[in-house]
């Protein structure tokens, strides 16, 4: 890739879902193809701010400092059991869990290595006691 993140990367408007940069859209983007290979196929992306405001204040992310994060929330359909399937098959012990937490970890590591500087991430999975895992239903 070309382009390099920004140390502040630009705030872009488009409504209460709008990832804040064209560089948070690319990593999401990213992030959400490689984990729909590996069966986590559900990905929605958004800032933070937007995230907090919707979700259960136990659920609510630790500021950083900036409100315009991005977050991924992701999750699967029936895509990935064929993947939890040869993870049985193999012997895994606890093959969901091990098998998304793999395919998660990889796919935000990937994504976010061409970018200098490296952006930071945080990863939080379900099997995670609040506030460390995410919100799973979101107030309408």
């Amino acid at each position: 890739m070309g382009e390099r993140a920004e140390r502040r990367p630009a705030r872009r408007g488009g409504g209460a879902n709008a990832v804040s940069s064209a560089v948070y859209q690319v990593i999401a983007a990213e992030i959400a193809r490689r984990c729909a290979a590996g069966g986590v196929d559900l990905c929605a992306a958004c800032a933070q701010a937007d995230y907090d405001a919707v979700v259960p204040a136990d659920y609510r992310l630790p500021d950083v400092g900036r409100p315009r994060a991005l977050v991924v929330v992701l999750g699967n359909s029936r895509a990935l059991w064929p993947h939890v399937r040869d993870a049985v098959a193999r012997g895994d012990d606890d093959p969901v869990d091990a098998h998304v937490t793999r395919v998660v970890t990889e796919a935000v590591e990937a994504a976010l290595a061409p970018w200098s500087p490296r952006p930071r991430a945080e990863l939080r999975f379900a099997p995670e006691p609040p506030p460390r895992r995410g919100a799973r239903r979101f107030r309408s």
